[in-house]
């Protein structure tokens, strides 16, 4: 997960890499904030975190519960793995670490809600409860 991380600073801030790396890296950045829904589709929280932040991070589901968020301003990453691969904790946990971290403002925090709190719904559609992440980064 740390090479995962390290792999998308560089890719959101490539000035230690060679030119033509660069170069390229900084491309894909600038297609991926043009057209967010070439990452994911639409209202996939891929596309929305993209499009929340105006860009400003750039984020990607990977397999098994796998995401990764570039922060080229910070030049920093963020690669969250859960443990048992399922993805419906998935968008709450990124988002609350997003949150911890202080990579998102309130707005932006509010356009991800159904994301960051997604409600539980029983069988017959109505909702009794929302997931809700529980952790303290460190």
């Amino acid at each position: 997960m740390d090479r995962l991380a390290y792999a998308f600073a560089s890719w959101g801030a490539p000035d230690r890499l060679s030119t033509p790396t660069a170069e390229a890296c900084l491309k894909i950045i600038r297609a991926v904030r043009s057209h967010p829904h070439f990452i994911a589709g639409t209202d996939r929280f891929d596309t929305r975190l993209i499009e929340a932040t105006g860009g400003r991070l750039v984020g990607k589901m990977g397999a098994e519960g796998v995401f990764a968020v570039a922060n080229p301003e910070r030049k920093a990453a963020l690669a969250v793995k859960i443990e048992d691969g399922a993805q419906r904790a998935l968008y709450p946990a990124v988002t609350e670490a997003l949150v911890q971290l202080r990579w998102v403002t309130l707005d932006e925090t509010e356009a991800l809600r159904t994301f960051h709190r997604p409600p539980v719904r029983n069988f017959r559609g109505a909702i009794v409860g929302e997931l809700v992440p529980d952790f303290a980064l460190r």
